[in-house]
Order: C-alpha cells, then structure tokens, then sequence
C-alpha cells in the first residue's frame, strides 16, 4: 500500500514556520512523520542512534527496498501507466517510459545483474549518459540491495581507473556514447583503456549499443546489455538495513585519493522524500526536471530519488542549454513535457543570455508555463536572475543552497506569495533538520560572519561516511568538539535570518592581517553592472601576504577596458574598503568552469601565483585555459 504524505508545501513563510516550529520542538517525532511516507518492509521503531563511532544513524532497525520505493510501489497503488520518465536527445525521437515500463525494464537488469554474481553490498559501477537506462541502471542496483557508483561520463580512463581501483565495482555497466552539439562521444574506448589501467581485479563489463542496426562494436568479453536482459529471469525487491548503502557519489576533495561521499538507502530516501515534497514541490501528476549531469550529486537527487519516491515523472535530457540548437532547448523541453519546476545552475542561464532575445526566444518556443525555478551549485548574480524574471514573470526564482555531503538542501528561498521579490544573493533560511550558524576559527556562534555549521545530529539524508576512508577525511568535516558539521562554505546571515553563502573558507584572502571572502568582494564587482561574470583569487605578495585578483568577463556595452577596470576598482574600495583595494582586473572572454557550472578557482589561483594550473577531467573548455594564462602573463608582468 502506498503511502503519500497529504502535507502541503512548505515553500511559503506560513507553512514552514509551522514545519520549523514542529521540528525544533521534537525532531525525532518529525522525522519519524516523515518515515510513514515510505514504505517498510519492517518498520523503524529506533528514530535515532547515535554512538561515538555514527552520529547519523536514522531508523537502525527498519528494513526496505530503494527501487521498490521508487518504482514498485507506486505499479501496485494502480499508478503504473502514468509517466516515469520523459527523455529528450538529439537525433532520436522522444521517450516516455511508465512506471509499470521502468519496472519491467529495471527487473529484467537486476536479473542480468543477479545472474553475474551480483549481491547485496556490491558495487556497481555506472558509465553512461544521459539516457533513461542510466536511471534503469541505478534502480537496478538498489533492487538487489547493491551500490551505485555513478561516474561523470567527462572524466578520462585514468580517473575511472582510480575509481575502479577504490571502489572494487562487481559490475560496470557502460554506454555506448553520448551525444554531443559536435558529435558523438565513444564511452567504450574510455573504460576499456580505464581497465587496462586499473590495477584490481577487473569487473565484468556489460555495454549498452543504441545503434542497434549498426555493426556490433562491443568489446571483446563484454555482455551486451539487451541481448542478456532477453534471456534473464526477473529479480524481485531485496529487503535491506535502512542503515546500508544505496550510494557512492564520488566528490572534489583535497587529500589525492578519491573521496566517496556513502550515503544509507533508509536516511537517505526519507530525506529526500521530505524535500521532493516539500522543497521542490514533487508529487504524482507532476512533472520535475534536474537540468544536471546524472553523474552528479543534483541528479542523484532531483533526477532520480527524489521524484521517484515522490511518484513524479522526471526529465532526462541529452543536450545543452545553447547548441542544441540554440537558446530555445530548455524551454521547448519544458513546455512540451509539460514541466512544473527545474532545477539548473546560473551557468546554465547564464550561456542563454548572450544567444537569443527574450522576445526572440519567445516567438520560437511561444508562452512558457512554469511554476519554479530552484537554481544552486554557484553564487547567483543579478544578469541571470532578472534574465530569468524577464522571461518568465509568473515563475517563481527560487535560490538554495546544499551539498553531495548533505543530499538535500541545508537552506532555501521560500515561496513569495506576492512574486514580487527583487534580486537577492541570499540562499534562503534553513530548513527543517538543520540548525545552521555561522562560527569563527574557534567554533563560537558568530552575529554576522563565518564559516556555515550545522549543529549536531544531522538530519536523515546526510552521507554515513566516506568509502575506504584510510586517511580519515570524514573526521575532517566535523569540530573538534563534536558538535558541528563545517560545511567550509564562508556566509553571512540577515537580521530575518536569511542565509548568503560569499564562497569556499578556503577562498577567504588575508591581506595584512584582514580576512576578506572573495564573495563579498565579487558583489562589488557585480554591482557595477559593468561585467557578465567575474571572480576575485588571491595573489602572493611579499608586503601584504595576499592581494585580491579579479578575472571579469565585460559586458555587453562595456567601453573603454581601462576605464571600466579603474571603476571596478572605485567600487571594491567603496563597498568594503581600501583593504580590499584590487591589485588587478584581468578581462578574459570566459571563466574556466566545469560541467556542473563550478569555477576553477584553484587554477585560477595557480595562474595569478605564476604556476601551472590543475585542470581538472571535468572542465567544459579547455581551451580557454590558453586564453587565461597569455592574459595573466601580460596583467601580471
């Protein structure tokens, strides 16, 4: 029997108040609430443990199935022929899978999976685009109780390589290729120069074709994916802990190694419920799209946990904001598939503005109906906000902000009645589960400033640990005193406590003494109104330790390149101060980013400090990597 929460949304003031309010006053009795959402094979009656070893451990006792949680569930409460998944690519016709198709599809996988050895604990790795069989392949995996690994298809042989070795996958299974604006991407090459690199015993590979009328170009050894799936026999839901894995997602880390975020399937899933539901609005009827990679952490989430669980359909799609064609892709994906709400980053908008007008892009795609906008993953500026209020007045913009650590948002903008907020960096105020401040260096409760700690225990949701943990990177993310979470994230806060989030602590630049966040001093830039992007680094100096670089992208009607940097500089110096006086501006055509709209801060770094900067596998253009360092090598000089 399913169980669907009949809460409404906690997106306006009024309702999360009383959500708040509920929390704080017995979080165990809330997220137990919450837990009735889901459907148990044998019902927590422990909410909370905590030990000195776990400080998470949400509903020890309880037993359930992910997939079936997903995907099985919502086939027996009679929902099977509405939509699961809407799927867009490029040179293929649209996709429309139901429930009862995905769980027919996903259990005839599982029994290929079950048939190769695979059980309950495994990992199974998952190399491949964006398809629905990526999302098949991860519900796969969880309906045997074994783990997903899902690697971003950007990354080289030798970083899957190093993922193969740290996680030991049973199973991977790869696409054939992706699809890009220039062609197409070969997958198969990649993990099979990945394998002879791996240095562990190598897992069982099972590739899927989607040429099917074109000559088999499978590797040797390797299983094709529909062939084996033919002949399988179907597998069934495997009741697991609620405290065993459902996921690895690999993230960005410091130590050399690879760090693999672990999160639990009975946490994990209740957290996610909570805030498909209640943050992004997911429910059966409606239709939600996570504009990212499925590779990445937002997708985990958005893409495939979330919705599914909530018995929404959710959007796959195979392309770019711009180049495929142009500008008017995302909005012709929204409004032929009927999209409620998106999840995307700014960089994503932020590559639409400069490629069609707004009353362009409305004769080509034609009156837009969407509810909201969540956008996170970067600092939100003032271009792409009021871009986005232009063009969809009615919508709500909505900025949040949380992290692969924590699965769901830590704080977001809550709905505005009226729809007449005007642009804010803000985050938002927190949400239920997270008892946010900010500290300083010593872990005190600070008024204004400071890195963003969440106070102890976290909420359902939050990683378990990190996988192989050998040099004990998760202890890093925690206080001394064990009573904060340190999300390493600088922020400020409002007196309405409305959160900011001004960058990475490790982003901070000491100059004689004063810490000042590259965050603030990028608003004073941005407040200019003279460029498009911008991001301010630190540079060695032997006076005062560190000045502030800052690399802009002009704007459209910016003059004279000179003139424009002295007010720049006029600015900085007004809003904060001589102390954040910028040394220099360097104008460059474009800022180095990854796919997930990340910017390189720390090859920007290296540039400014006269080193060769680390390119990371996951860059969307390195080219511009060349432009950077001629124009540093001339500022700088």
């Amino acid at each position: 029997e399913m169980s669907q929460s009949e809460t409404p949304l906690i997106l306006d003031p009024d309702q999360y108040s009383t959500a708040r309010t509920a929390w704080r006053q017995d979080p165990k009795a809330f997220w137990k609430k919450a837990s009735l959402d889901l459907n148990w094979k044998v019902a927590p009656e422990t909410d909370l443990s905590v030990t000195a070893e776990v400080q998470h451990n949400w509903f020890p006792d309880g037993r359930l199935n992910a997939c079936f949680n997903a995907i099985d569930r919502h086939v027996l409460a009679g929902r099977g022929q509405e939509a699961a998944l809407k799927w867009r690519g490029q040179s293929e016709p649209d996709r429309v899978l139901s429930f009862a198709e995905v769980q027919h599809d996903v259990a005839q996988l599982a029994g290929v999976l079950r048939e190769q050895g695979v059980q309950p604990g495994d990992r199974v790795m998952i190399y491949m685009p964006q398809v629905p069989e990526t999302v098949i392949a991860m519900l796969a995996t969880a309906r045997l109780g074994a783990v997903h690994v899902v690697i971003f298809g950007g990354f080289s042989a030798a970083e899957l390589a190093r993922r193969i070795d740290h996680c030991t996958p049973k199973v991977i299974l790869v696409g054939e290729y992706a699809e890009m604006p220039s062609g197409k991407f070969p997958y198969f090459p990649i993990v099979s120069e990945a394998l002879r690199q791996a240095s562990g015993q190598l897992p069982i590979c099972i590739g899927l074709r989607r040429d099917c009328d074109a000559p088999a170009l499978m590797p040797d050894g390797w299983l094709d994916w529909r062939e084996s799936a033919r002949d399988s026999e179907k597998a069934d839901c495997v009741p697991m802990r609620s405290n065993d894995p459902l996921y690895i997602l690999y993230t960005s880390g410091t130590s050399g190694t690879p760090k693999g975020v672990v999160h639990d399937i009975g946490g994990t899933l209740v957290g996610l419920s909570w805030a498909g539901q209640s943050i992004y609005g997911m429910a059966p009827g409606t239709t939600f799209w996570a504009a990212s990679d499925l590779g990445w952490a937002a997708a985990h989430t958005c893409s495939v946990w979330a919705p599914l669980v909530c018995g929404a359909a959710s959007v796959i799609f195979e392309g770019k904001p711009i180049g495929t064609p142009d500008a008017t892709a995302y909005w012709r994906v929204t409004k032929d598939f009927d999209v409620d709400a998106i999840f995307c980053a700014p960089t994503a908008v932020r590559a639409m503005i400069p490629d069609m007008s707004i009353d362009e892009l409305r004769a080509k795609v034609g009156k837009l109906c969407l509810s909201r906008i969540h956008l996170a993953g970067e600092l939100l500026d003032p271009a792409v906000y009021e871009w986005l209020r232009e063009l969809l007045p009615d919508t709500q913009l909505l900025n949040h902000w949380w992290q692969t650590e924590t699965a769901w948002p830590i704080a977001s903008m809550l709905t505005d009645p009226s729809n007449t907020r005007r642009f804010s960096p803000e985050v938002g105020v927190a949400m239920p589960g997270y008892d946010l401040a900010l500290l300083d260096d010593a872990f005190n409760i600070s008024e204004n400033e400071g890195m963003l700690g969440v106070k102890l225990p976290m909420p359902p949701g939050f990683m378990t640990g990190l996988w192989r943990d050998n040099t004990g990177q998760f202890d890093r993310y925690f206080s001394a005193d064990g009573k904060w979470y340190l999300t390493f994230d600088a922020g400020a806060v409002s007196p309405a406590k409305s959160f900011s989030v001004l960058g990475r602590t490790d982003d901070v630049i000491n100059v004689s003494g004063h810490r000042l966040a590259t965050g603030d001093i990028e608003k004073a830039i941005v407040d200019t109104g003279l460029v498009e992007a911008c991001v301010v680094v630190g540079r060695g100096d032997s006076l005062k330790g560190e000045v502030p670089i800052a690399v802009v992208v002009a704007g459209s009607e910016t003059g004279d390149l000179a003139e424009t940097e002295a007010k720049i500089i006029s600015s900085v110096r007004r809003a904060i101060g001589p102390v954040a006086t910028l040394d220099k501006v360097i104008f460059v055509s474009e800022l180095p980013i990854t796919r997930s709209g990340k910017v390189l801060r720390r090859s920007l770094r290296d540039l400014s400090n006269g080193k060769n900067p680390v390119v990371p596998e996951t860059i969307e253009n390195p080219g511009c990597l060349a432009e950077l360092k001629m124009r540093f090598l001339s500022s700088l000089t």
